[in-house]
């Protein structure tokens, strides 16, 4: 079976307010804001938190370079 060729690209996340938890595809990355190298050949999708506000995950399709979240307090 052939292998696909690795595709990667990169997407940057901001979040207001900045210092938000960002999680890929379930493993703990960074605070806000951050520039992630994403591999297109798996789903993917990040997850961004931060205490007193609501989470959001965002599924990442390849096509987004720029995420900007506006986090919604609780």
């Amino acid at each position: 079976m052939p292998t696909l060729p690795n595709k990667e690209f990169k997407v940057s996340i901001s979040s207001i307010p900045e210092g938000a938890d960002v999680q890929l595809n379930a493993f703990y990355v960074g605070k806000t804001p951050i520039t992630l190298t994403i591999n297109t050949n798996t789903s993917n999708f990040i997850y961004v938190s931060k205490v007193g506000f609501a989470g959001e995950r965002i599924n990442l399709d390849g096509k987004q370079s720029d995420i900007k979240v506006q986090m919604v307090k609780e």
